[in-house]
């Protein structure tokens, strides 16, 4: 069977590790009976919202199947301040976390 990116599913993030290693952990949920499936982008964000650039995840693009979750490392920040941690799937909405910096 095909897993499918289908509308619907929603997507969660919490925020593990520390604030100079955070781990970001995604996870699907979807109540469709069909096998379905995200594509999962994680991205850091500034205090505008704006993405930053140069960031590298220990997993970048994942595929999350509904009840399954992903731990994203933060390997590289790039530049910029990163103020929140992000994941974003093609038919979930953008979800978002603060990071705690000290």
């Amino acid at each position: 069977r095909a897993l499918l990116d289908v509308a619907n599913t929603t997507l969660t993030l919490t925020l593990g590790g520390n604030a100079s290693a955070p781990v970001l952990r995604a996870t699907a949920a979807n109540n469709a009976s069909s096998p379905c499936a995200l594509y999962v982008k994680p991205t850091l964000r500034n205090a505008s919202g704006h993405q930053l650039g140069y960031v590298s995840f220990s997993r970048g693009f994942t595929t999350l199947r509904p009840g399954e979750a992903a731990e994203m490392r933060v390997a590289s920040e790039g530049f910029g301040a990163a103020t929140h941690g992000c994941a974003e799937a093609w038919n979930a909405p953008r979800v978002c976390v603060p990071l705690a910096r000290q």
